[in-house]
């Protein structure tokens, strides 16, 4: 989301809440996150014994008896579930689902399942074992690798009286309780199950503080089912808050910034010096949960390792018993973290009219993001509110710029990592067909608000410094970006001009001896977008006109619509100088510049004069913030510079080695 650069790793490498498994009863180990895959994490369970150092608790269970199991489900994959009894040590004593050599996966037919009547063996007893549910991905599983989630649950399995049996959350068994269907008194409303396992937000408006309302999300084991969407005013945790921000959309938006993240969402953001905090208005086609992230640049694998007690229990991660060694680890500390979701810092809301639910999240990896609460961090959000009109969700929030611990990253003046994200409805957006369809919950599977997979269409990745990163200065017949900035040094600059001979003229500049990149993007997004690469090597330009029909490494065009004009390396920045038709004879693999259209501008990774092949990009591309649009018809007035392709870009060439200079001067 490898070869290709400027765009492959830039946009599309996210598959933000690709949440999958936990188990919900009987508890399970913490930390219970839902992406813990076996080509990942080590066996038998991802999650080593007592991560969060506060001891191990284990649920008790009578031998012989049955239960109901259930689990947490983020995204329906093809495939069925197993579950087992583990003995301490990883090794399996029992099945406990109806599997065999040739039929190794049960419900494999019906992949939305989210509870299973476990009965478990006669006559078996253990002080600590494991119950261990195991969830195929058979769409992205071969025979030689298989690719599965699990998720663990430590128990005791005893001939217990049933009064001797634990319940969670403050629960109470009584003294004549029944031994064939104990059940726990839970001890408020709020807390519900045979265990009192489950446990809701509020159950009635007063819950919220008279500060919002209590609404059903509608589904089963998606807890809370019942939740707080605050009034204008107030936002937090059960509406506990006071909120300034009053209006989901001012009316004046000049003193903000602005920028397009796809076509159905978009943002503005500006800087409030006096409280040391960001305001962002996000804006989105969607009528279920919105997200947004962010990271610094340069970040290792190894900030995965978080928290400290679960990182053992990684394949990449620290040794995971006495005496382990692990390269891998090492090699983690050095190597840039790949994936978009992984240790980043969130703001993940959602509305219900002009109510809102909203908090300070934080995305450790693939998973289901967790609030920052969960970690026992601190929410950083101060002010908040919503809207939902018309198919169209607002969040407005504001945030503080300092981290307030590891949960969040401090907003810098510099270039950062950005996603974003929102949920999916029918028709779904899946990269792969998944388990839902055909199934009795198709349509209802992605209920609206709940925190599961957005789909492959519906997020996306940007590089973006909030402080003054998008440089833009548009017009018809022309134009000037810079990009990449920290402070008030840009280490990117593209400019262009439109000529009444049907030509636009492009100069791009960058601190690099690598290669360059301009995109051109009908919707901010990669597949079927035009791509021009250059770079100069021992003084001799090279220019490839490609295009990209997915992610993947750009073909090269059979006809080159794009003309040199010249380029230089001068004191480690590259300028490129070149030319090209706004309407080509090459149908399929230009893009019309005429219309308006994104801009994006990447810089490399390697190259190879040989087979032009192009090594990845180390840092995202940037991309316009809005699209630039171009109209020859009101260009007649301007003709292009010289009378011959030897005099075109004369005196633009000498103002660009001007700039290669003073940036030089500036970025070393």
């Amino acid at each position: 989301m490898n070869k290709l650069c400027f765009i492959l790793i830039g946009v599309l490498a996210i598959t933000m809440v690709n949440g999958h498994i936990r188990i919900l009863f009987p508890i399970s180990r913490m930390y219970d996150f839902d992406f813990i895959v076996n080509f990942r994490s080590r066996s038998p369970c991802g999650m080593p014994e007592n991560a969060t150092g506060q001891g191990i608790f284990k649920t008790k269970l009578v031998a012989g008896s049955t239960f109901d199991m259930t689990w947490h489900l983020a995204f329906a994959h093809q495939g069925g579930f197993r579950i087992q009894i583990l003995q301490r040590n990883g090794v399996v004593s029992h099945e406990l689902t109806p599997t065999n050599d040739s039929v190794p996966w049960f419900s494999s037919d019906n992949a939305t399942i989210q509870n299973y009547l476990v009965t478990l063996p006669q006559g078996f007893t253990c002080d600590h074992c494991i119950i261990r549910l195991i969830r195929d991905v058979a769409e992205r599983s071969t025979p030689t690798k298989p690719f599965q989630y699990w998720s663990c649950a430590d128990v005791e399995i005893g001939n217990f009286p049933c009064t001797q049996l634990n319940c969670y959350n403050g629960g109470t068994i009584a003294s004549n309780c029944n031994s064939a269907s104990p059940t726990c008194s839970c001890a408020t409303g709020l807390v519900s199950g045979n265990r009192c396992e489950f446990v809701n937000e509020c159950e009635t408006t007063s819950d919220c503080n008279g500060n919002g309302q209590c609404l059903t999300i509608n589904q089963d084991y998606y807890y809370p089912l019942k939740q707080c969407y605050c009034s204008p005013g107030y936002y937090g945790y059960r509406c506990s808050q006071t909120s300034s921000l009053t209006v989901a959309m001012p009316s004046d938006l000049t003193s903000y910034f602005y920028f397009r993240l796809d076509k159905n969402s978009e943002m503005w953001y500006k800087m409030l010096s006096a409280s040391n905090e960001i305001e962002v208005i996000h804006k989105t086609r969607s009528i279920t949960w919105v997200g947004l992230g962010w990271r610094p640049q340069g970040l290792m694998e190894s900030c995965q390792f978080y928290p400290a007690g679960a990182a053992p229990g990684l394949a990449f991660g620290p040794p995971g018993s006495p005496g382990e060694s692990n390269q891998a680890e090492s090699d983690a500390k050095k190597t840039p973290v790949k994936h978009s979701m992984a240790c980043t810092d969130m703001v993940i809301g959602s509305v219900r009219g002009n109510t809102v639910r909203i908090f300070d999240y934080y995305s450790r990896d693939r998973g289901t993001p967790r609030k920052d609460s969960y970690y026992g961090g601190i929410d950083s959000i101060t002010s908040a509110v919503g809207s939902e009109v018309n198919g169209v969700t607002t969040l407005r929030w504001r945030k503080k710029l300092a981290a307030d611990g590891p949960t969040d990253h401090t907003i810098i003046d510099a270039p950062l990592d950005i996603i974003y994200a929102y949920g999916q409805k029918v028709p779904f957006t899946h990269e792969k067909p998944s388990g839902i369809i055909n199934t009795t919950r198709e349509t209802t599977f992605y209920g609206d608000d709940e925190l599961k997979y957005h789909g492959f269409e519906h997020r996306g990745r940007r590089s973006l410094n909030f402080f003054s990163d998008n440089r833009l200065n548009a017009a018809t017949c022309g134009g000037s970006w810079t990009s990449n900035c920290a402070g008030n040094t840009c280490s990117q600059t593209l400019a262009w001009n439109v000529y009444n001979d049907g030509t636009v003229h492009f100069t791009m500049s960058a601190k690099t001896d690598k290669w360059l990149a301009l995109g051109i993007s009908n919707d901010a997004k990669m597949p079927n977008s035009d791509a021009i690469v250059g770079w100069v090597s021992n003084g001799a330009v090279v220019l490839i006109d490609r295009f990209l029909k997915t992610y993947s490494l750009p073909a090269i065009d059979a006809i080159s619509n794009v003309q040199v004009v010249n380029g230089s390396l001068i004191n480690g920045v590259t300028i490129l100088n070149f030319i090209r038709q706004i309407n080509t004879t090459d149908t399929q693999n230009d893009i019309s510049l005429h219309g308006c259209h994104y801009f994006f501008f990447g810089v490399g990774g390697a190259y190879n004069n040989n087979t032009l092949d192009i090594a990845a990009h180390p840092s995202i591309p940037a991309i316009t913030s809005q699209k630039i649009c171009i109209d020859a018809s009101q260009c007649s007035q301007f003709k292009p510079p010289g009378s011959g392709t030897a005099g075109i870009f004369t005196i633009t060439h000498l103002l660009t080695t001007m700039i290669a200079v003073v940036l030089s001067n500036i970025l070393l």
